[in-house]
């Protein structure tokens, strides 16, 4: 909703992208509360919830009248600028990497590791699930937000077909768990690695590669279970004072 929010924005309002990124980071807050009584879902339920959650709004946008938001046929910003989305792309990954840094030493950060750990518990020492759950639900909705408008900045074009493409959402996901959960830096090493197998398949064997894809993966899980570099801390315990 991030790029169609900065599309709208720029396109329809004719306001400069700046102003669109600000409407992506405030379409990313209401969004979030909106569909905050999806939290009280847990594993796949969430995810089915989730995902047609991303269906629901594909179908509405699309049945839009195109004055609106550009209907199944989308909205041209007209203009594209590569190189600064690109850098504005590279400052949001260092700004959500210095956030996430900072979150996983504060009290909020610590509250969501207990909540993991044992909600019930959690619960039971003062901390209100509901309200942690939420701040850290409206944080995640921003940078996803924020993350679709700068694509839309560099492709130019906003469509059903790419803003609300599943693969592309699943793949964000199983990649992060690739790379390990509990760590900051567990999520990169697991996209780099995984865009790196995921190309290297695409190139030598396109019509399967979201089967082959699938398949590393599922033996990812098998041999890695805790991911890349959750399964190396639990071998080398001392690598999670450098491995933050």
């Amino acid at each position: 909703m991030g790029a169609y929010a900065a599309a709208v924005t720029v396109k329809m309002h004719g306001l400069p992208i700046w102003a669109g990124f600000i409407a992506a980071a405030l379409a990313g807050v209401v969004l979030s509360l909106m569909f905050a009584r999806t939290m009280v879902l847990r594993g796949i339920y969430f995810s089915i919830v989730s995902l047609a959650l991303a269906v629901i709004c594909r179908l509405l946008i699309a049945a839009m009248p195109e004055d609106v938001a550009g209907g199944s046929y989308g909205i041209s910003l007209g203009f594209s600028n590569p190189d600064g989305a690109y850098y504005a792309m590279l400052a949001l990954m260092l700004a959500t990497l210095l956030t996430v840094t900072w979150l996983a030493q504060s009290r909020l950060g610590m509250a969501l590791r207990a909540i993991r750990d044992d909600p019930d518990t959690a619960e039971t020492v003062g901390i209100n699930i509901g309200t942690v759950r939420l701040k850290a639900w409206v944080l995640s909705a921003v940078i996803a937000s924020m993350t679709g408008a700068i694509e839309a900045w560099y492709t130019s074009i906003v469509d059903t077909e790419t803003a609300f493409n599943l693969l592309v959402s699943t793949k964000a996901v199983i990649f992060a768990v690739a790379g390990g959960l509990g760590t900051v830096i567990g999520p990169v090493v697991g996209t780099v690695v995984m865009l790196i197998v995921d190309d290297l398949i695409w190139q030598h064997f396109p019509v399967l590669n979201v089967f082959l894809l699938g398949l590393v993966i599922v033996l990812l899980m098998m041999f890695l279970p805790s991911g890349i570099v959750g399964s190396l801390i639990r071998r080398k315990p001392f690598l999670r004072r450098i491995l933050f």
